[in-house]
C-alpha cells in the first residue's frame, strides 16, 4: 500500500474549547463554566456561518403618532433574530416603546434596532469561612436584549435594503458584509459594471455574499435593524381641521431588514431562472426555474 504524503503541513485550532473529565479530577467553577461555553460558542458559530445575521420570524413594527401628532409610538411584535455573532434574541410579547416629550421636533425616520445583551441574574451568597464577610455573585445569565429608537442611523445593525423614501439617509454600517459593494468602487475593482444609482436595488444582492461562502466571521455587531418608521403626514392630513384625530398610524418600513428566512429555504426567488430546453413549453421563451 502506497502511502501518499504531504507536500507541507501545518496545524491549528479554531478556539473553541471544552473540557476534559477524569476519575479523582478535583472540578473548579472554570472546568463547569467551559463545558456551558462550548456549547454556545459551538452554537453561535454554526448560527452566523449557516444563517448569517438577521430577522428569522415576527418582529413586525406598527407606529402612531399622538399627542397632536409630536410624539411617535412603535410597537414590537414577538419573533426572533440573530445578531452578527449568532446570539439569539427571542421577543416573547409585544414591546411597547415612545419618543420623548420634549421640544425637539421628530425626525423624519426613526429607525428601530434590536440589540443582543447579557443579563445577569439570580445572586447567591458565598464566603470562605465562617468568619469572613459574605459576598453576592451572579449565579445565572440569561439571553436578554434591548429594542431602541433612534433619529439617525444606527453606527452598526445588521441590515440590508434599500434607504427610507423621502430621505437621503444612508443604511446603517452592514454586518457581515452582505450588500454587494457600491456601484464607483465595484467599477473601480472591475468586480462589476456600474450601476445606475437611482435604480431599485436587487433584493437578493443581500444574500450573494453569504451564498458565495465568502465570509463567515464574526462582525463584532450585536444589532439587527428591524423597521424604520416614517413621521411624516400626508398634506391632506396636516391641514387645520378640529375633527381630525390625534393619533394616526404611519407607516413602518421593513424592507430595510435582512431575513433569514431566505437563507433556510434555499431563497428559490433570488435564484437565477435557467432555462431548460426539455422542460421548456413548445411555442415560448419563457425560462423554468429549477
Amino acid at each position: 500500500m502506497k502511502t501518499v504524503k504531504p507536500l507541507d503541513c501545518k496545524a491549528g485550532s479554531s478556539g473553541i474549547e471544552r473540557p476534559l473529565f477524569s476519575p479523582g479530577l478535583l472540578l473548579e467553577d472554570e472546568d463547569l463554566t467551559a463545558g456551558v461555553n462550548y456549547t454556545r460558542e459551538l452554537s453561535r458559530l454554526l448560527f452566523r456561518s449557516l444563517f448569517g445575521c438577521g430577522v428569522i420570524c415576527g418582529l413586525e413594527v406598527k407606529g402612531e403618532l399622538f399627542c397632536k401628532r409630536q410624539q411617535l409610538r412603535v410597537t414590537v411584535g414577538p419573533g426572533l433574530a440573530l445578531d452578527g455573532a449568532g446570539n439569539p434574541m427571542q421577543v416573547t410579547k409585544s414591546v411597547p416603546l415612545a419618543t420623548r416629550a420634549d421640544c425637539d421636533p421628530l425626525p423624519d425616520t426613526v429607525w428601530v434596532v434590536i440589540c443582543y445583551r447579557d443579563q445577569p441574574c439570580r445572586s447567591r451568597e458565598v464566603a470562605c469561612s465562617p468568619d469572613a464577610d459574605s459576598q453576592s455573585v451572579k449565579t445565572r445569565a440569561v439571553d436578554a436584549w434591548e429594542i431602541k429608537l433612534y433619529g439617525d442611523p444606527p453606527a452598526c445593525a445588521c441590515s440590508c435594503g434599500k434607504k427610507p423614501k423621502g430621505t437621503e439617509q444612508p443604511l446603517p454600517g452592514n454586518c457581515c458584509e452582505d450588500l454587494l459593494e457600491p456601484a464607483a468602487d465595484a467599477a473601480a475593482n472591475n468586480t462589476e459594471p456600474a450601476a445606475d444609482p437611482n435604480a431599485e436595488p436587487d433584493p437578493c444582492d443581500c444574500y450573494k455574499k453569504h451564498f458565495a461562502a465568502s465570509t463567515c466571521v464574526d462582525c463584532g455587531c450585536s444589532c439587527v435593524l428591524i423597521a424604520t418608521v416614517s413621521t411624516k403626514v400626508d398634506t391632506k392630513d396636516v391641514a387645520i381641521d378640529l375633527n381630525l384625530p390625534d393619533d394616526i398610524e404611519t407607516k413602518a418600513d421593513s424592507s430595510v431588514r435582512r431575513w433569514i428566512r431566505p437563507v433556510l429555504t434555499g431563497m428559490c426567488k433570488c435564484r437565477k431562472a435557467k432555462a431548460v430546453v426539455p422542460s421548456t413549453p413548445s411555442g415560448t421563451t419563457e425560462p423554468v426555474i429549477t
